[in-house]
């Protein structure tokens, strides 16, 4: 179940995907749409002839929300009866059992039920889904969603470990958008907005933003000031949302002379691709240089098609894998393939 915005429930029986249905999808939706109400639950069930008792396991997808303790919760309802859901964190930390660590809860009309980071939906989503897993192959996966910085793992088949690697960049994900908000056509004045206005305007930024890219041309010599900008701001965090957009926005004349809005957002989508390829190929040339290697993209920037084509094209990795679910939008799949992983199924069967 992923509860939080993109919400969906999707079963799996003996390692092979049921269906993964998206509230958006339900009744004219609209998009980013939470799950809402728990019931919604056994209604989604019972379109597809299941009820609650079929489920031998209920999964709820990590997030970074807090309940009034401080612990990770997620506000839903039943029967419009607001509660907390409480969940995993968004990703592990230090001291953690590993990136595959299982919560477990209970009540809410589930029983008992687990939970596993959001970065963990992404993580093995990505990779169960892939031609590696299929084949019984080791894999890296390159994990960088919006609330967190680029993160690599390695998954070994054969064992079923699953070890974080290294970091890449000192960005989170969210940054592209975040940056483009601060220029014409994206920048808007929100504070009138709900919070979940604000969350779903948000979310559309950067999918238009890469579109709008194509407007403009890359300035190369723009990466030494967002290298210098980055240096400024090394912990360019969720909660830091803007800052080094607004930076250069309001300083641009002096930072940036002549460049145009899509060239300033061309050339920054462009400067995040190639430092994140650098900083791959760094990692992994000089940990793992035996070569012969395969990677998966998972977390919201897998849709990057520009940052997805330069790591292909850089041919440091044998073979490259994205799932056409990379984001939230498959966060229910990979958090049931979370559940499935620790039984010992390292394969999903899916179309």
């Amino acid at each position: 179940i992923k509860a939080s915005h993109d919400g969906a429930v999707a079963v799996i029986e003996e390692g092979r995907l049921l269906f993964s249905v998206e509230m958006e999808k339900l009744k004219n939706g609209e998009r980013y749409s939470a799950l809402g109400d728990l019931r919604r639950v056994a209604e989604v069930l019972a379109t597809e002839g299941l009820s609650p008792t079929d489920i031998d396991q209920f999964v709820v997808d990590g997030w970074y929300t807090k309940d009034a303790a401080g612990k990770p919760a997620i506000d839903v309802n039943i029967d419009s009866r607001p509660i907390q859901l409480r969940v995993a964190p968004y990703v592990e930390s230090p001291g953690d059992d590993g990136p595959l660590q299982r919560h477990t809860f209970s009540g809410n009309g589930f029983n008992d039920y687990a939970s596993f980071t959001h970065v963990a939906n992404h993580l093995l989503g990505a990779y169960c889904s892939s031609p590696f897993a299929a084949r019984g192959e080791d894999a890296f996966v390159l994990v960088w969603d919006g609330g967190i910085v680029p993160r690599l793992y390695q998954v070994q088949a054969k064992t079923h470990e699953v070890t974080m690697v290294s970091a890449l960049l000192p960005v989170t994900g969210s940054s592209f958008a975040d940056f483009c908000a601060q220029f014409e056509p994206y920048r808007r004045d929100t504070d009138s907005l709900s919070t979940d206005q604000q969350i779903r305007y948000h979310l559309s930024i950067a999918g238009k933003a890469m579109a709008y890219a194509a407007k403009g041309r890359v300035e190369t010599s723009s990466f030494a000031v967002f290298d210098n900008l980055i240096a400024e701001f090394p912990d360019i965090t969720a909660e830091r949302i803007g800052v080094l957009g607004d930076k250069v926005a309001s300083n641009r004349d002096e930072l940036l002379p002549g460049l145009s809005n899509a060239d300033i957002i061309a050339s920054y989508q462009a400067y995040l691709g190639h430092t994140l390829l650098e900083r791959l190929t760094s990692v992994v040339e000089r940990r793992f240089p035996q070569g012969g290697r395969n990677l998966v993209l998972g977390g919201g920037c897998a849709l990057n098609i520009k940052w997805n084509s330069a790591i292909r094209a850089s041919n440091v990795f044998q073979e490259i894998f994205v799932p056409p679910f990379p984001n939230d939008a498959g966060a229910a799949i990979g958090t049931a393939v979370c559940e499935m992983f620790r039984r010992g199924r390292t394969v999903l069967e899916w179309d």
